[in-house]
């Protein structure tokens, strides 16, 4: 009887790492542009039923910028 016969080579396959998947980004409700150069500058989720005034810089302009926002003044 032959060597080759007798012995059988088994293939072990390894199980690889999957990591979990990747939640996705909260969806905003309202994008405000920057009045100075018209790029996003900040999202809102929730529109506050009471008008409200923002002052922040700007990440694009980097220019001090306020908003104000309530839910009677938005347009969707």
């Amino acid at each position: 009887m032959p060597a080759s016969e007798g012995t059988k080579k088994t293939v072990r396959t390894v199980k690889r790492y999957k990591p979990p998947p990747i939640a996705s980004p909260p969806v905003y409700s309202v994008e405000v542009a920057c009045p100075l150069c018209g790029h996003r500058a900040i999202d809102i989720s929730d529109l506050p039923s009471e008008p409200i005034a923002v002052g922040m810089k700007c990440p694009n302009c980097n220019n001090i910028v306020h908003f104000q926002c309530a839910k009677a003044h938005a347009s969707s």
